[in-house]
């Protein structure tokens, strides 16, 4: 398994939802994605396609939500006008965090200001899609995104190799006694070099979504149906998340 399909299936794994990768990459309601390499691309906005509008609903915060995930993480903070040995990049009178990713394929991900954004009702956006579009042909790797979760800023580390280092630079003097990694979603700036192998995000971005895929009914059953030769008219419901 390559990189990033580790990293998506590893902070799927944790959340439950498939994570845009690389980061960044703008997603919305209604966009069509399709596999790639372990990873998700958007190809188009079948709403946007179909000339149709989409009722979203926004959903409360769910119980067991958390705004950071990780996988072989290590942290390590420096207090402002300190001097520490562990620290080569952060300058001397700021406080900064050093994030220490010790396996292959490790992560590290923190978010804030998270808002869970959903189509209201799936069934009635479909038929709202189907009325519209007379014919068009599906690829079955297609799935519809029907559900979002935004984030107000989001700091994102990953490396292929075991052992890299991070280190972040805090815009003020923050306190980061006790900084959790949940804290370093927004604030801080990489000070440090990266290899070929690391990555590091820091922005405002639609980082988890939901998507349904297509199901297709025809004579013969669902699974007898050519991808190339499907009528838009033929297809039925979106069926559940898939992975």
């Amino acid at each position: 398994m390559g990189f990033a399909a580790d990293i998506t299936r590893q902070v799927r794994a944790q959340y439950s939802m498939h994570f845009s990768y690389p980061p960044g990459q703008p997603l919305q309601l209604g966009d069509i994605v399709v596999p790639d390499a372990g990873t998700w691309t958007v190809v188009g906005n079948l709403a946007k396609r179909a000339g149709v509008s989409i009722d979203v609903v926004e959903d409360p915060t769910p119980a067991d939500w958390s705004p950071s995930a990780t996988s072989g993480c290590n942290i390590e903070t420096k207090a402002a006008a300190t001097l520490d040995p562990k620290f080569k990049f952060v300058a001397e009178a700021k406080a900064g965090v050093k994030i220490t990713l010790n396996d292959k394929n490790a992560f590290a991900l923190a978010m804030k200001g998270a808002r869970f954004r959903r189509i209201a009702d799936v069934d009635e956006f479909w038929d709202h899609v189907r009325g519209e579009v007379n014919k068009w042909t599906w690829d079955l790797r297609r799935r519809i995104v029907t559900s979002v979760t935004d984030v107000e800023s989001m700091t994102f580390l990953a490396s292929a190799e075991g052992g890299s280092s991070f280190e972040l630079e805090a815009a003020g003097s923050p306190n980061v006694s006790g900084l959790q990694l949940g804290d370093i979603s927004a604030g801080f700036t990489l000070k440090s070099t990266m290899s070929a192998n690391d990555v590091f995000s820091s922005l405002a971005a639609t980082p988890l979504f939901r998507a349904h895929k297509v199901k297709l009914l025809g004579p013969l059953g669902t699974a007898s149906v050519a991808s190339g030769d499907v009528a838009w008219e033929e297809q039925g419901d979106l069926g559940d998340d898939e992975a």
